[in-house]
């Protein structure tokens, strides 16, 4: 008996689930949980000034009345429109995941907000004080560019990958700077006190300038995450068995978005 396989362009039996685990890890870590999402949006809403009211188990009520007739006409525009004599949303964070409408509305708006510059509800640069550490350690928000070329069958391709990285360092006379699993904790850290306009400045203008004082920490990370986004491809095309030469190059100055 003669047996056929069909292979179709998009079969994927030869890759084996445990060769790009990793990979699947590693970008659930990146997306962040459910618990991120709930933190996100129960902060942003308390912002906003229309805190989350609890309702039962997992599910909670957003009165939309007080959000700004912007953020509730884009969501509207999403067909998030509540009872017009009940204008209570109604959230399950059981089912609401990252992609979800509202997640996305709010993180746009506070994106906005925060890129025109004087807002009081979201910056991009802050200091605060908190219980959370002993000395001043600050947390750098990065964007970095890699340009990623691979040839196959003699042709050359070029991409480009784009990846946001959290950077964190303690003290500044002996900078320590600390590892990728403190720098997520410092994230999560909750403020205990306020400082004075004034003095936001200046440790954020110090921070900025201790940041340009180091541009060979920021090439060293940018080559660091260069080579591990070359491994991980490597390993990805291997476990698809496609055969292939590539290359990763950081491309420089590493950008910084918030401090």
């Amino acid at each position: 008996m003669t047996r056929y396989l069909n292979r179709t362009k998009f079969a994927q039996r030869r890759i084996r689930p445990d060769e790009v685990l990793p990979e699947w890890q590693k970008q659930q870590i990146a997306l962040g949980s459910s618990a991120d999402v709930q933190r996100f949006v129960q902060s942003a809403c308390a912002r906003l000034n229309a805190p989350l009211e609890p309702a039962r188990r997992e599910q909670f009520r957003l009165p939309t009345q007080h959000l700004p007739e912007a953020l509730r006409q884009r969501l509207a525009d999403e067909g998030l429109v509540p009872d017009s004599r009940k204008p209570v949303l109604q959230l399950d964070f059981v089912e609401l995941h990252r992609s979800h409408p509202l997640v996305t509305v709010l993180a746009d708006h506070l994106i906005e907000n925060a890129l025109q510059g004087e807002s009081a509800i979201t910056a991009r640069s802050a200091a605060t004080i908190t219980d959370a550490v002993d000395v001043v350690t600050t947390v750098y928000l990065l964007r970095l560019r890699h340009q990623l070329g691979y040839v196959r069958r003699r042709q050359p391709y070029q991409m480009m990958a784009e990846e946001t990285v959290a950077l964190a360092v303690k003290g500044r006379s002996a900078p320590e700077w600390l590892s990728d699993e403190a720098t997520a904790g410092l994230l999560e850290c909750p403020p205990t006190g306020n400082l004075p306009r004034e003095a936001v400045h200046r440790e954020v203008v110090k921070a900025l300038d201790f940041l340009h004082a180091q541009p060979q920490r920021l090439e060293a990370l940018a080559h660091e995450r260069a080579q591990a986004l070359l491994a991980d491809h490597r390993r990805v095309r291997e476990a698809a068995r496609d055969v292939g030469q590539y290359s990763v190059n950081p491309c420089l100055p590493v950008d910084v978005i918030g401090v």
